[in-house]
């Protein structure tokens, strides 16, 4: 029962944050995402891919659409990190650096895991991200 009204009221925290955190100003690729200047369009983007991610750790199985999903939101999730840590990064404190880091990292150990359809794998990576960015935001937002 605790687990059903955590994923409740996870669910009802992500439909309130989708209605105020305003959108990126363009679709991104991951190989665009290392022109972005501006920390907010970053993140604005970063957190509209990753919307369909949260949750999946939590499932028994993961399908292919799943995977293909993980695939693609871990390789933008590893640009994000990189430009967060080597570009946006550069004039903010050395934890900063060191949390956008592991956000790369595991955002290619995520789409390393779904390519290879390693759920557990997979799932791992989705939890390590989700801890990264809790990290990052109540140190530095």
């Amino acid at each position: 029962m605790p687990k059903i009204v955590a994923l409740v009221a996870c669910a009802l925290c992500a439909v309130c944050l989708a209605a105020c955190v305003p959108g990126p100003k363009m679709n991104y690729t991951a190989a665009q995402v290392k022109d972005i200047d501006d920390i907010h369009e970053l993140m604005r983007y970063a957190y509209a891919e990753t919307k369909g991610i949260w949750g999946l750790e939590g499932q028994e199985a993961l399908a292919e659409p799943d995977y293909a999903l993980l695939v693609k939101v871990g390789e933008e999730l590893e640009a994000v990190g990189t430009v967060l840590g080597d570009k946006l990064g550069a004039e903010r404190a050395e934890g900063f650096r060191v949390i956008s880091r592991a956000l790369a990292a595991e955002g290619g150990k995520m789409r390393d895991a779904a390519k290879g359809q390693d759920a557990a794998g997979a799932k791992a990576a989705i939890k390590a991200i989700g801890e990264s960015c809790d990290a990052c935001h109540k140190q530095f937002k």
